[in-house]
């Protein structure tokens, strides 16, 4: 083999080993590319792992804070309750005697009432009585003094009867019939009046402003003995 034919051999050789070498370089250089890319990947991931854990921790904390605060509130809230159950035992305890006085201070009102009551039962009989007595006194004033009487119909009409008006006739008879009425707002209406006298309509209205039937029984009386000197030949 000539020198020329040697040194392509070699040229071929090295270019060869070139290639080789070359060949080398890139796999390894896209190996540690590849390695790099992957120490950065799993960089990130060891970051947002860390992140995730501090916030993690953060979260329990915040949680363990709320925990603490929860168990001490409950804690004060057992212990109040504790204090208040004593207190109800307390009260437990001393109810039997107080209820014993508060049943003893019922008896004693309970006796006193009745004693008032008793009191004011004889005392509303004594008006009683006195009232009646009164009333008996009244209707013989009015039946000695004024020749009264008074008769009461079926019918509700009160009839007043006078005598000893005319000096001329004692026994003769003036009558005036009223009635009440419960469902108007007048109280009484005349339904009879013998002889007709003057100035009734004004005597009734009276009656029903003031309710004083006395003082319309007066009047009427009156009426009827001005009518009676108003005639002829009666004595004055």
């Amino acid at each position: 083999m000539g020198p020329a034919l040697q040194v392509e051999a070699v040229q071929g050789e090295v270019k060869a080993v070139e290639a080789l070498v070359n060949e080398w370089a890139n796999k390894s250089l896209q190996t540690s590319n590849n390695t790099t890319q992957n120490h950065l990947v799993a960089l990130k991931q060891a970051k947002d792992c860390m992140q995730q854990l501090k916030e993690t921790e953060a979260e329990m904390s915040e949680k363990a804070t709320l925990l603490e605060k929860r168990l001490a509130h409950e804690h004060a809230e057992v212990q109040q309750l504790t204090e208040t159950l004593e207190k109800v035992q307390g009260i437990e305890k001393s109810l039997p005697p107080q209820i014993d006085a508060m049943k003893e201070n019922i008896s004693s009102l309970q006796q006193k009432a009745n004693t008032a009551k008793q009191g004011i039962e004889l005392s509303l009989q004594e008006k009683k009585a006195l009232l009646e007595n009164l009333q008996t006194i009244k209707v013989d004033f009015f039946r000695n003094r004024l020749g009264l009487r008074f008769d009461r119909s079926v019918s509700g009409v009160l009839r007043l009867v006078f005598t000893h008006i005319d000096k001329n006739d004692h026994n003769r008879e003036f009558a005036i019939g009223i009635q009440v009425l419960d469902d108007t707002e007048q109280l009484y209406v005349v339904r009879e009046c013998s002889p007709q006298v003057a100035g009734l309509d004004d005597l009734l209205a009276t009656l029903n402003e003031t309710n004083d039937l006395q003082a319309f029984v007066l009047a009427v009386r009156g009426k009827f003995k001005q009518l009676v000197e108003a005639q002829p030949g009666s004595e004055q």
